[in-house]
């Protein structure tokens, strides 16, 4: 039997990319996205959401090339692409389901949006 010394953690993150070609990306188009109506007993929740992905980074191709460690635009995953052929506003983050309920919420999610105007995309994480 082997017995670990040390720090041992259970938590998960999970990184996401969100993105807007009609300018720039508001909580209504979050919103929106998510189908929730005001009278939804997630209505709140699915607001907390919205304002995590709207606090996230903004990114321009050359910062995602380099965060990527990339030289160009095919060499990123699909979704990234995506979202650079899609928009103006685009925004990368991450949450943790140590921190915030509503980050815990996120990173359990299986968040995968997409229309003319707005990609919301999360990825697994560890």
């Amino acid at each position: 039997m082997k017995i670990r010394k040390g720090f041992v953690s259970n938590s998960s993150s999970s990184s996401f990319i969100i993105a807007s070609k009609n300018g720039a990306l508001t909580k209504e188009k979050i919103m929106k996205a998510f189908k929730v109506g005001e009278g939804s007993p997630f209505y709140e929740l699915a607001g907390k959401i919205a304002d995590i992905l709207l606090d996230a980074d903004q990114m321009n191709l050359r910062e995602m090339l380099e965060d990527q460690g990339v030289d160009n635009i095919e060499e990123l995953d699909e979704m990234y692409q995506k979202a650079f052929k899609l928009g103006k506003d685009i925004r990368t983050g991450c949450a943790s389901d140590q921190d915030d309920p509503e980050e815990f919420v996120l990173c359990e999610l299986d968040l995968h949006y997409e229309d003319d105007d707005i990609i919301i995309e999360k990825e697994g994480g560890y």
